[in-house]
């Protein structure tokens, strides 16, 4: 007999709960990823039936906990270090910027070989596109920027700031790859500012 408000027979329905009990199970005798997929899944009220959403819904406030033995014991098999604790209790006794310092060591001799390898036409095609995607938003904002500021800070002000920001961000990040551009949050908050100080 069909259920009048989900339109499915009582057995669909326990054949539903039954699968969602076993993946909720396989979630939890996993861990680690699986869990957050479980708990992804048990968000997805309007994709799957309830019966899977209300089994997987545990998982965000009962999920199992892993005991700090277990955790060290795998980043000592997977990743050769003896602690996460000992690794920052290290860190922090070291100069500033230590990190960025033992980056640029570890760096160095790759770095004429990573020039070279720049320079090759697949790496170039690359690195165009990201030129323009990076600047593209940058030059758009800027021009809605000086729509809003009457021309005192436009797309000029805007590609200055950008390209400086993000010379100074790859130099002391030591990760020369990251994506820096203007976006929609920025301009209202420039407008605002502009508004509040004339």
């Amino acid at each position: 007999m069909p259920d009048s408000v989900s339109g499915r027979s009582s057995s669909q329905n326990g054949v539903h709960l039954r699968s969602a009990e076993r993946l909720r199970d396989l979630c939890c005798a996993n861990r680690g990823t699986f869990i957050k997929v479980g708990q992804h899944l048990g968000a997805l009220d309007y994709l799957l039936p309830e019966e899977y959403t209300s089994t997987l819904k545990v998982l965000h406030s009962r999920a199992p906990q892993s005991r700090m033995e277990e955790i060290q014991q795998v980043i000592r098999e997977d990743l050769g270090k003896e602690s996460i604790n000992s690794q920052h209790q290290s860190a922090s006794r070291q100069q500033i910027f230590g990190g960025l310092v033992n980056d640029v060591q570890r760096k160095t001799p790759f770095l004429w070989s990573d020039i070279r390898d720049a320079l090759s036409l697949q790496c170039l095609a690359s690195v165009l596109f990201l030129y323009c995607a990076c600047m593209s938003p940058v030059i758009t904002f800027g021009g809605l920027l000086g729509e809003a500021t009457k021309g005192n800070i436009s797309a000029i002000e805007s590609l200055f700031g950008a390209s400086l920001t993000g010379v100074a961000y790859s130099l002391f990040a030591g990760q020369p790859l990251t994506i820096l551009g203007s976006t929609g949050p920025v301009l209202v908050f420039e407008k605002i500012l502009f508004r509040f100080c004339r």
